[in-house]
């Protein structure tokens, strides 16, 4: 498509962040959008809170193991849902916001989207009114249900959904921006949003003829010795090195640093603006391709120049941001059916190529608590019938302690609510650098065909505090899923990875001019002359010579061990035999480094020696890396 090309074109220009169009977007909603909800009442009284209105009903009361029924009137009028009712059948259907759910008087299961789900209790007519499960149908709403124990107040809440659309035409007002991160410009009816991001800090339109594009990055980093003005506007220039250089320019625009440029090809003209505000990059790009009619470029070149670092709330500007008022984002995955509400200051981490897994860090410099970010990773995998959470849960704790030394590693079994769901799982202790300490939990839930394990990881500044831990937990009990369409998604199968498969499948790496050969997982990679390793679990290989083999004693390399920073753990020059060769041997851990060494000399003929040296983070240096360094060796051979 001539759209790809254009878009590919101004890709180039943006500094900071990657604009590749990725599998997993946020929705694009259209113009017909949900209001906010709020529904307040106490059980037992007729008189309860609709959005704001004092409404008389029948009584809500309480079923069960606490589930609140309500009159079908409350979601409806909350809501604003439609309702049809099937006398013969005794069937409510529920039509809100694209979503739809079924269900039967006296029955205890759903469909929701055509897919049978349980619910806690079954609508009932009572004294001729129909009584439905408050917290099933809101929840699936994507409302928020809570309960005050002081008052005994049951509460329903939604924000109301951001008016985005795919197609900025259907919007008539004169200006377009973000409220969040402040800027605008002119909207011009021909440009279409053709690309967009978590967080609208990367934004992409096209014109209606595909001849003109207009793009924008927005990056935030930690300090400027992160980066720069002098860095964005050096690598702008090297993206236009093949290009023609028409004009550039070099200011402050309202105390704030600004720079642009604009260059000439063969297919067309590109044009870039640069803006450095509060340790924040603003990269503006358009390109306008040799074939654009000219109120085409024209109209570009007037939305281009009309880029400011302000937004004004006047009534005529379309707020791109999706901002909720409770100062979140949703993110949601249709087709898997899931969704999060993420604070302003996080970010989705690439990972187009995993269309089951879903990772978001909190990236705010400021907010940043200790030595980690806080990330909440979210897999969805297909169930095996035969397999309890219990059982998910246990296994997936096991595998984690084969992956670490257990003199940097702690792990407890926890069992708690995430949002509406019960989980099981762990948390866990690690300390990466052997003294900052990382705190994660997993969270094991099933659904009918699915399950899902939610990682949460954050620094213990974060876990301990308890209004930076409450932020986080939001984030993770506002974790939603509906069971999707298993025809159309499929099976998505845990992977292998989980156990030790992966060290079984090995290549065999040969090394001429050392003389020798050995095994390692297909999954390392090569790192430097006669070295290979695995940078996401720490270990490494390296084969080299050396020179005064004959001079080596147990003191010589005991001092060496010292003066490199190291702490000899084991010394034997004699009793080892690597390959079928008697050779000397030392492990040492280096406390600098945090990593843990084994060493295999081999004294060769001319008065060098062979050394062999594997080494592994020393955190991550438990059962798994240990067992693979033994078969590393036990494969080694000397040609």
């Amino acid at each position: 498509m001539k759209r790809k090309c254009v878009d590919k074109r101004i890709t180039g220009l943006l500094l900071g962040t990657a604009m590749a169009v990725s599998s997993v977007m946020m929705p694009v909603y259209g113009a017909d959008t949900a209001g906010a909800v709020e529904i307040q009442l106490n059980l037992g009284n007729p008189t309860l809170s609709i959005n704001g209105q004092s409404v008389s009903v029948a009584a809500p009361f309480s079923v069960g193991q606490g589930t609140t029924m309500v009159p079908l009137r409350v979601i409806t009028e909350a809501f604003g849902a439609t309702v049809d009712w099937n006398a013969n059948e005794k069937t409510i259907s529920i039509s809100y916001d694209q979503k739809s759910i079924q269900m039967q008087i006296d029955q205890k299961t759903a469909q929701i989207d055509g897919q049978t789900v349980d619910m806690t209790e079954a609508p009932v007519i009572q004294d001729g009114t129909t009584m439905v499960p408050l917290r099933f149908i809101s929840e699936n709403f994507g409302a928020t249900v809570g309960f005050d124990e002081n008052t005994k107040q049951v509460t329903v809440t939604k924000d109301k959904d951001i008016n985005i659309s795919n197609l900025l035409n259907v919007s008539d007002k004169a200006y377009i921006g973000d409220q969040y991160f402040g800027w605008s410009m002119k909207n011009s009816p021909s440009f279409s949003l053709t690309n967009r991001n978590l967080d609208a800090s990367e934004l992409s339109f096209t014109n209606d003829g595909d001849t003109c594009a207009i793009s924008l990055a927005i990056t935030t980093y930690a300090s400027d010795t992160d980066y720069s003005m002098d860095k964005a506007i050096l690598y702008t220039k090297e993206s236009l090195k093949d290009y023609t250089l028409i004009s550039q320019k070099k200011d402050k625009k309202d105390g704030v640093d600004y720079y642009e440029i604009s260059a000439k090809e063969s297919d067309g003209t590109a044009y870039s603006k640069l803006y450095w505000k509060n340790n924040r990059l603003y990269s503006f790009a358009a390109y306008i391709t040799k074939d654009a009619e000219k109120k085409d470029a024209d109209l570009t070149m007037d939305c281009f120049q009309s880029i400011a670092l302000a937004y004004k709330d006047s009534g005529d500007i379309e707020d791109l941001s999706n901002t909720a008022e409770s100062g979140t984002r949703k993110f949601e995955e249709t087709k898997l059916n899931l969704s999060l509400d993420l604070p302003v200051t996080w970010e989705q981490e690439d990972n187009a190529d995993k269309a089951n897994y879903f990772e978001f860090v909190d990236v705010n410099p400021s907010g940043k608590k200790g030595e980690f970010y806080t990330r909440v990773v979210v897999q969805m995998y297909s169930r095996d019938g035969s397999q309890t959470v219990d059982e998910w849960a246990k296994e997936g704790a096991d595998i984690a302690r084969t992956w670490y030394n257990p003199e940097f590693y702690k792990q407890t079994t926890i069992a708690k609510k995430v949002g509406t769901y019960d989980s099981k799982g762990f948390k866990e202790e690690t300390k990466p650098d052997g003294v900052s300490t990382l705190m994660t939990e997993s969270y094991y839930i099933f659904g009918g065909k699915y399950k899902y394990q939610i990682v949460v990881s954050c620094d213990p500044k974060v876990y301990n505090d308890p209004t930076a831990w409450k932020a986080v937990e939001q984030v993770v009990n506002s974790f939603h899923f509906s069971e999707p369409d298993a025809d159309e998604v499929g099976i998505l199968t845990e992977p292998d990875s989980n156990t030790s498969a992966d060290d079984k499948i090995t290549d065999t790496v040969k090394l001429d001019d050392m003389g020798v050969s050995f095994d390692i997982p297909t999954l390392w990679t090569y790192l430097a002359v006669n070295a290979y390793g695995d940078a996401s679990r720490g270990m490494s290989i390296v084969v080299g010579k050396n020179t005064g083999a004959d001079t080596l004693t147990e003191q010589s390399l005991r001092d060496a061990v010292v003066a490199n920073g190291g702490e000899v753990v084991k010394l034997s020059m004699s009793g080892t035999t690597l390959g079928g060769k008697n050779v000397i041997y030392v492990q040492f851990k280096n406390a600098s480094t945090n990593t843990i060494t084994d060493q295999y000399i081999y004294k060769n003929t001319d008065n060098t020696a062979t050394l062999v040296t594997l080494s592994s983070d020393l955190w991550r240096y438990g059962e798994r890396n240990k067992t693979l360094t033994s078969d590393i060796v036990k494969s080694f051979k000397f040609q």
